[in-house]
Protein backbone atom coordinates (compact mmCIF):
# COMPACT_ATOMS: atom_id res chain seq x y z
CA UNK A 1 0.00 0.00 0.00
CA UNK A 2 1.48 3.37 -0.99
CA UNK A 3 1.85 6.42 1.25
CA UNK A 4 -1.27 8.19 -0.02
CA UNK A 5 -3.52 5.19 0.60
CA UNK A 6 -2.15 4.70 4.11
CA UNK A 7 -2.85 8.34 4.90
CA UNK A 8 -6.34 8.10 3.42
CA UNK A 9 -7.13 5.19 5.71
CA UNK A 10 -5.94 7.19 8.70
CA UNK A 11 -7.99 10.24 7.72
CA UNK A 12 -11.16 8.15 7.59
CA UNK A 13 -10.46 6.06 10.66
CA UNK A 14 -13.57 5.20 12.68
CA UNK A 15 -15.51 8.21 13.97
CA UNK A 16 -12.75 10.69 13.15
CA UNK A 17 -12.59 13.62 10.74
CA UNK A 18 -10.70 16.81 9.90
CA UNK A 19 -10.47 19.94 12.04
CA UNK A 20 -9.60 23.17 10.20
CA UNK A 21 -7.71 25.87 12.11
CA UNK A 22 -6.41 27.73 9.05
CA UNK A 23 -8.73 30.75 9.28
CA UNK A 24 -7.18 33.81 7.65
CA UNK A 25 -6.01 36.78 9.76
CA UNK A 26 -8.89 39.11 8.82
CA UNK A 27 -11.63 36.56 9.51
CA UNK A 28 -9.94 35.43 12.72
CA UNK A 29 -9.65 39.02 13.97
CA UNK A 30 -13.37 39.52 13.31
CA UNK A 31 -14.19 36.38 15.30
CA UNK A 32 -11.98 37.56 18.15
CA UNK A 33 -13.74 40.90 18.32
CA UNK A 34 -17.15 39.18 18.27
CA UNK A 35 -16.00 37.12 21.26
CA UNK A 36 -14.67 40.24 23.05
CA UNK A 37 -11.05 39.12 22.63
CA UNK A 38 -8.47 41.71 21.58
CA UNK A 39 -6.80 40.43 18.39
CA UNK A 40 -3.03 40.12 18.69
CA UNK A 41 -0.28 37.72 17.65
CA UNK A 42 -0.07 36.36 21.19
CA UNK A 43 -3.85 35.93 21.42
CA UNK A 44 -3.81 33.92 18.18
CA UNK A 45 -1.03 31.68 19.54
CA UNK A 46 -2.92 31.17 22.81
CA UNK A 47 -6.12 30.41 20.89
CA UNK A 48 -4.49 27.74 18.74
CA UNK A 49 -2.73 26.28 21.78
CA UNK A 50 -6.11 26.06 23.52
CA UNK A 51 -7.69 24.25 20.55
CA UNK A 52 -4.87 21.84 19.77
CA UNK A 53 -3.98 21.20 23.39
CA UNK A 54 -7.33 19.63 24.18
CA UNK A 55 -6.95 16.23 25.83
CA UNK A 56 -8.09 13.28 23.72
CA UNK A 57 -8.43 15.43 20.58
CA UNK A 58 -7.28 12.41 18.55
CA UNK A 59 -10.37 10.44 19.57
CA UNK A 60 -12.47 12.47 17.12
CA UNK A 61 -9.88 14.19 14.88
CA UNK A 62 -7.70 12.36 12.36
CA UNK A 63 -6.24 15.44 10.66
CA UNK A 64 -5.78 19.16 11.34
CA UNK A 65 -5.50 21.80 8.61
CA UNK A 66 -2.88 24.42 9.49
CA UNK A 67 -1.77 27.62 7.76
CA UNK A 68 1.63 27.20 6.04
CA UNK A 69 3.50 29.41 8.49
CA UNK A 70 2.88 26.95 11.34
CA UNK A 71 5.05 24.33 9.63
CA UNK A 72 8.25 26.19 10.35
CA UNK A 73 10.33 24.52 13.04
CA UNK A 74 9.85 25.79 16.57
CA UNK A 75 12.86 27.60 18.07
CA UNK A 76 12.85 25.11 20.97
CA UNK A 77 11.46 21.60 20.92
CA UNK A 78 9.24 19.97 18.32
CA UNK A 79 7.28 21.80 15.64
CA UNK A 80 3.48 21.81 15.74
CA UNK A 81 3.20 19.17 12.96
CA UNK A 82 5.54 16.93 14.92
CA UNK A 83 3.45 17.34 18.06
CA UNK A 84 0.28 16.49 16.16
CA UNK A 85 1.82 13.35 14.70
CA UNK A 86 2.92 12.29 18.17
CA UNK A 87 -0.76 12.43 19.19
CA UNK A 88 -1.85 10.32 16.22
CA UNK A 89 -3.16 13.24 14.15
CA UNK A 90 -2.07 13.92 10.56
CA UNK A 91 -0.97 17.51 9.88
CA UNK A 92 -2.46 19.11 6.76
CA UNK A 93 -1.89 22.46 5.13
CA UNK A 94 -3.94 24.99 3.26
CA UNK A 95 -2.38 25.08 -0.20
CA UNK A 96 -4.30 27.87 -1.96
CA UNK A 97 -3.73 31.53 -1.23
CA UNK A 98 -7.31 32.77 -1.45
CA UNK A 99 -9.03 34.00 -4.57
CA UNK A 100 -8.57 36.63 -7.23
CA UNK A 101 -10.55 38.25 -10.02
CA UNK A 102 -10.76 36.10 -13.16
CA UNK A 103 -12.37 38.55 -15.60
CA UNK A 104 -13.32 42.21 -15.69
CA UNK A 105 -16.43 41.33 -13.70
CA UNK A 106 -15.81 41.51 -9.92
CA UNK A 107 -18.07 38.50 -9.39
CA UNK A 108 -15.95 36.18 -11.52
CA UNK A 109 -13.35 34.72 -9.16
CA UNK A 110 -10.75 31.98 -9.33
CA UNK A 111 -8.76 30.31 -6.58
CA UNK A 112 -5.22 31.66 -6.44
CA UNK A 113 -2.02 29.87 -5.48
CA UNK A 114 -0.89 27.84 -8.51
CA UNK A 115 2.21 30.00 -8.99
CA UNK A 116 5.04 28.35 -7.09
CA UNK A 117 2.72 25.64 -5.75
CA UNK A 118 5.08 22.74 -6.49
CA UNK A 119 7.93 24.40 -4.58
CA UNK A 120 5.68 25.27 -1.62
CA UNK A 121 4.16 21.81 -1.36
CA UNK A 122 7.53 20.10 -1.63
CA UNK A 123 8.84 22.23 1.24
CA UNK A 124 5.72 21.66 3.36
CA UNK A 125 5.87 17.92 2.76
CA UNK A 126 9.46 17.93 4.01
CA UNK A 127 8.27 19.84 7.08
CA UNK A 128 5.68 17.18 7.87
CA UNK A 129 2.50 17.85 5.87
CA UNK A 130 0.55 14.66 5.12
CA UNK A 131 -2.30 16.23 3.16
CA UNK A 132 -3.10 19.53 1.50
CA UNK A 133 -6.36 21.43 0.99
CA UNK A 134 -7.47 23.45 -2.04
CA UNK A 135 -10.75 25.43 -2.05
CA UNK A 136 -12.48 26.09 -5.36
CA UNK A 137 -14.74 28.97 -6.34
CA UNK A 138 -18.13 28.40 -7.97
CA UNK A 139 -20.05 31.41 -9.26
CA UNK A 140 -23.71 31.68 -8.27
CA UNK A 141 -24.82 33.61 -11.35
CA UNK A 142 -26.01 31.75 -14.44
CA UNK A 143 -24.73 33.42 -17.58
CA UNK A 144 -22.08 33.55 -20.28
CA UNK A 145 -19.24 33.62 -17.74
CA UNK A 146 -20.43 30.84 -15.43
CA UNK A 147 -18.87 28.06 -17.48
CA UNK A 148 -15.61 30.00 -17.73
CA UNK A 149 -15.51 30.37 -13.94
CA UNK A 150 -16.20 26.66 -13.40
CA UNK A 151 -13.63 25.62 -15.98
CA UNK A 152 -10.85 27.82 -14.61
CA UNK A 153 -11.43 26.67 -11.05
CA UNK A 154 -11.77 23.00 -11.95
CA UNK A 155 -8.59 23.11 -14.03
CA UNK A 156 -6.67 24.60 -11.09
CA UNK A 157 -8.08 21.98 -8.69
CA UNK A 158 -7.04 19.16 -11.04
CA UNK A 159 -3.52 20.54 -11.33
CA UNK A 160 -3.32 20.74 -7.54
CA UNK A 161 -4.56 17.14 -7.12
CA UNK A 162 -2.13 15.79 -9.71
CA UNK A 163 0.77 17.55 -8.00
CA UNK A 164 -0.24 16.23 -4.58
CA UNK A 165 -0.26 12.68 -5.89
CA UNK A 166 3.24 13.13 -7.35
CA UNK A 167 4.46 14.33 -3.96
CA UNK A 168 2.74 11.60 -1.94
CA UNK A 169 0.25 13.98 -0.32
CA UNK A 170 -3.47 13.36 0.03
CA UNK A 171 -5.30 15.99 -2.01
CA UNK A 172 -8.40 17.44 -0.33
CA UNK A 173 -10.41 19.53 -2.79
CA UNK A 174 -13.12 21.71 -1.28
CA UNK A 175 -15.68 22.12 -4.04
CA UNK A 176 -18.12 25.00 -4.19
CA UNK A 177 -17.35 26.41 -0.77
CA UNK A 178 -17.25 29.90 -2.29
CA UNK A 179 -20.59 29.87 -4.07
CA UNK A 180 -21.81 33.35 -3.26
CA UNK A 181 -25.41 34.14 -2.32
CA UNK A 182 -27.20 31.33 -4.15
CA UNK A 183 -29.70 29.43 -2.00
CA UNK A 184 -31.97 26.40 -2.12
CA UNK A 185 -32.24 24.47 -5.42
CA UNK A 186 -30.17 27.10 -7.20
CA UNK A 187 -27.26 26.55 -4.86
CA UNK A 188 -27.63 22.77 -5.13
CA UNK A 189 -27.51 23.06 -8.92
CA UNK A 190 -24.39 25.24 -8.71
CA UNK A 191 -22.76 22.74 -6.34
CA UNK A 192 -23.61 19.81 -8.62
CA UNK A 193 -22.22 21.67 -11.65
CA UNK A 194 -19.01 22.43 -9.76
CA UNK A 195 -18.62 18.80 -8.67
CA UNK A 196 -19.21 17.57 -12.23
CA UNK A 197 -16.73 20.09 -13.62
CA UNK A 198 -14.03 19.13 -11.14
CA UNK A 199 -14.59 15.44 -11.87
CA UNK A 200 -14.34 16.05 -15.61
CA UNK A 201 -11.05 17.88 -15.24
CA UNK A 202 -9.71 15.08 -13.04
CA UNK A 203 -10.36 12.74 -15.97
CA UNK A 204 -8.79 15.14 -18.48
CA UNK A 205 -5.59 15.37 -16.45
CA UNK A 206 -5.45 11.67 -15.50
CA UNK A 207 -5.86 12.37 -11.79
CA UNK A 208 -6.23 9.19 -9.75
CA UNK A 209 -9.54 9.95 -8.02
CA UNK A 210 -8.95 7.09 -5.58
CA UNK A 211 -6.24 9.30 -4.07
CA UNK A 212 -8.45 12.43 -3.86
CA UNK A 213 -10.80 13.53 -1.10
CA UNK A 214 -13.73 15.77 -2.02
CA UNK A 215 -15.00 18.18 0.61
CA UNK A 216 -18.42 19.80 0.17
CA UNK A 217 -20.78 21.97 2.17
CA UNK A 218 -24.36 20.70 2.44
CA UNK A 219 -27.48 22.42 3.70
CA UNK A 220 -30.28 20.75 5.63
CA UNK A 221 -33.29 22.41 3.95
CA UNK A 222 -35.88 19.93 2.78
CA UNK A 223 -34.52 16.89 4.62
CA UNK A 224 -31.61 14.58 4.07
CA UNK A 225 -32.50 13.45 0.54
CA UNK A 226 -32.64 16.99 -0.81
CA UNK A 227 -29.64 18.17 1.18
CA UNK A 228 -27.37 15.45 -0.15
CA UNK A 229 -28.57 15.60 -3.77
CA UNK A 230 -25.43 17.29 -5.19
CA UNK A 231 -23.34 14.31 -4.01
CA UNK A 232 -25.16 12.05 -6.48
CA UNK A 233 -22.94 13.35 -9.31
CA UNK A 234 -19.71 12.21 -7.62
CA UNK A 235 -17.83 9.27 -9.14
CA UNK A 236 -17.97 5.95 -7.34
CA UNK A 237 -14.19 5.79 -7.12
CA UNK A 238 -12.97 8.39 -4.63
CA UNK A 239 -10.56 8.41 -1.73
CA UNK A 240 -13.40 9.70 0.43
CA UNK A 241 -15.78 12.59 1.06
CA UNK A 242 -15.61 15.10 3.89
CA UNK A 243 -18.81 17.02 4.61
CA UNK A 244 -19.32 20.39 6.23
CA UNK A 245 -22.47 22.26 7.16
CA UNK A 246 -23.48 25.31 5.15
CA UNK A 247 -24.52 27.08 8.32
CA UNK A 248 -22.16 27.99 11.15
CA UNK A 249 -23.65 25.87 13.96
CA UNK A 250 -22.59 22.42 15.13
CA UNK A 251 -26.09 21.20 14.26
CA UNK A 252 -25.54 22.26 10.63
CA UNK A 253 -22.35 20.23 10.40
CA UNK A 254 -24.02 17.24 12.05
CA UNK A 255 -26.98 17.40 9.66
CA UNK A 256 -24.67 17.60 6.65
CA UNK A 257 -22.74 14.50 7.69
CA UNK A 258 -25.95 12.62 8.48
CA UNK A 259 -27.29 13.49 5.02
CA UNK A 260 -24.17 12.11 3.37
CA UNK A 261 -24.25 8.94 5.46
CA UNK A 262 -27.92 8.38 4.58
CA UNK A 263 -26.91 7.94 0.93
CA UNK A 264 -25.06 4.72 1.84
CA UNK A 265 -22.29 5.89 -0.53
CA UNK A 266 -19.53 3.78 -2.12
CA UNK A 267 -16.84 5.97 -0.55
CA UNK A 268 -16.04 6.62 3.12
CA UNK A 269 -17.67 9.72 4.61
CA UNK A 270 -16.55 11.87 7.52
CA UNK A 271 -16.57 15.52 8.55
CA UNK A 272 -14.62 18.70 7.87
CA UNK A 273 -15.24 20.99 10.83
CA UNK A 274 -14.06 24.57 11.11
CA UNK A 275 -16.11 27.47 12.44
CA UNK A 276 -18.83 25.04 13.54
CA UNK A 277 -16.68 23.92 16.46
CA UNK A 278 -13.94 26.56 16.77
CA UNK A 279 -16.25 29.57 17.18
CA UNK A 280 -18.08 28.05 20.19
CA UNK A 281 -14.68 27.16 21.66
CA UNK A 282 -13.46 30.73 21.16
CA UNK A 283 -16.60 32.17 22.76
CA UNK A 284 -16.23 29.87 25.77
CA UNK A 285 -12.52 30.67 26.14
CA UNK A 286 -12.66 34.46 25.57
CA UNK A 287 -8.90 34.77 25.93
CA UNK A 288 -8.79 33.94 29.62
CA UNK A 289 -6.08 31.68 31.03
CA UNK A 290 -8.61 30.37 33.56
CA UNK A 291 -11.14 29.41 30.87
CA UNK A 292 -8.95 27.21 28.67
CA UNK A 293 -10.79 24.13 29.92
CA UNK A 294 -14.13 25.75 29.04
CA UNK A 295 -12.99 26.38 25.48
CA UNK A 296 -11.69 22.85 25.11
CA UNK A 297 -14.91 21.35 26.44
CA UNK A 298 -16.89 23.34 23.88
CA UNK A 299 -14.56 22.19 21.10
CA UNK A 300 -14.63 18.51 22.08
CA UNK A 301 -18.40 18.54 22.58
CA UNK A 302 -18.95 19.81 19.05
CA UNK A 303 -16.47 17.37 17.56
CA UNK A 304 -18.07 14.44 19.38
CA UNK A 305 -21.52 15.39 18.03
CA UNK A 306 -20.32 15.55 14.41
CA UNK A 307 -18.20 12.43 14.82
CA UNK A 308 -21.23 10.47 16.05
CA UNK A 309 -23.06 11.36 12.83
CA UNK A 310 -20.14 10.10 10.73
CA UNK A 311 -19.72 6.76 12.50
CA UNK A 312 -22.28 4.73 10.45
CA UNK A 313 -20.41 5.62 7.23
CA UNK A 314 -17.40 3.44 8.05
CA UNK A 315 -17.11 0.71 5.43
CA UNK A 316 -15.70 -2.79 5.66
CA UNK A 317 -12.06 -2.68 4.63
CA UNK A 318 -11.55 0.88 5.87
Amino acid sequence: MDTVQRRLRRLFAFRRGVLAVDTGPASLAARFRAACVVPSAQAVRDYRAMLLGADDLASTVSGVVLPPELFDAAPHGRSLPERLRACGILPGVRADTGQEQLTASPGDRVTSGLDGLATRLFRLRELGAAFAVWSTVAGSEVGDRSMQVLTANSHAAARFAHLCHDLGLVAVVRVGTRVGDAAGPRRDATMAAALLSVGGHFDDQDVDTAAVVICAELGSDGGRDVASRPLAVLPGRLGGVLLSGRGAAVADATAAVAAGVALVPPWPVSFYAGRHVTVPALQAWRGGAGSVADGQRALLGGLEAVSAAAAPAVRAGW
